[in-house]
């Protein structure tokens, strides 16, 4: 049961920091010009505050359940604050924690300057969460290897979490232009027509970034037999 809790918890964390890292960066990009002075600012912004808040819940949830896991102890509420700390300060995935609580609340800072300083907002929010989103490679597939290996895998990851994050946040940024209520005028048609134009280009270089990184991953991690990608259903499914 706790390993399916951590698996749920951890993949509400991944698409949680994508959309913070995702969400800002697409308004720099994406939504420019007078239009977004005043087009959907509050949206976006609530949205951004939601994430941030739960990003920090998971995150807290994610650092009891991986000290649960080291620790040995079968009930949750065995666990002590003395093994919660050493964990925080003696492994590499509890300095991951404290730079990626670090990163958020910079980013919930950010926040304050949104309505009146949008464009710097958006560029802290974007670099913190980027920061945040990081993190998650911290203790990633890049630790089985050494030296130069370790830096390029690492940065494949990093490339690879980045293009999620960026795909992940236009996709939200969409969905929020589109479900506005009593907002669909011609206003709203010329902000959703630019922005798609936008994202034609920056999806694009999303998609082969996306591709290249996810390629590069899988070559490190099967160590580069290409067998398993044309012979297991898990490797149809990724070539699909």
């Amino acid at each position: 049961m706790n390993d399916l809790i951590m698996i749920v918890i951890r993949f509400l964390l991944y698409l949680d920091l994508m959309v913070i890292f995702g969400l800002p960066f697409f308004q720099i990009y994406g939504i420019s010009g007078v239009r977004h002075e005043t087009y959907n600012l509050t949206n976006f912004r609530s949205f951004i505050t939601f994430a941030v808040v739960t990003g920090i819940i998971l995150t807290g949830i994610n650092m009891l359940l991986v000290s649960n896991a080291m620790s040995g102890v079968t009930d949750l509420r065995e666990l002590s604050i003395h093994v919660i700390e050493m964990v925080i300060e003696e492994t590499d995935v509890g300095i991951s924690w404290i730079v990626r609580l670090c990163a958020l609340f910079t980013t919930l800072g950010a926040l304050f300057l949104y309505t009146n300083k949008r464009v710097l907002s958006c560029l802290l929010m974007t670099m913190s969460g980027g920061v945040a989103l990081a993190t998650l490679a911290w203790g990633g597939h890049a630790v089985m290897h050494d030296g130069l290996h370790y830096y390029l895998h690492l940065l494949s990851d990093l490339t690879h979490l980045g293009a999620a994050g960026a795909w992940t946040g236009a996709l939200v940024a969409f969905a929020i232009l589109l479900m506005r209520r009593n907002e669909h005028n011609a206003q709203s048609v010329i902000v959703i027509s630019d922005s798609l134009a936008k994202f034609a280009t920056a999806g694009t270089v999303i998609v082969v970034a996306l591709i290249l990184s996810a390629l590069v991953n899988y070559l490190y991690i099967a160590e580069g037999n290409l067998t398993p990608l044309f012979n297991s259903s898990w490797g149809r499914i990724l070539l699909a």
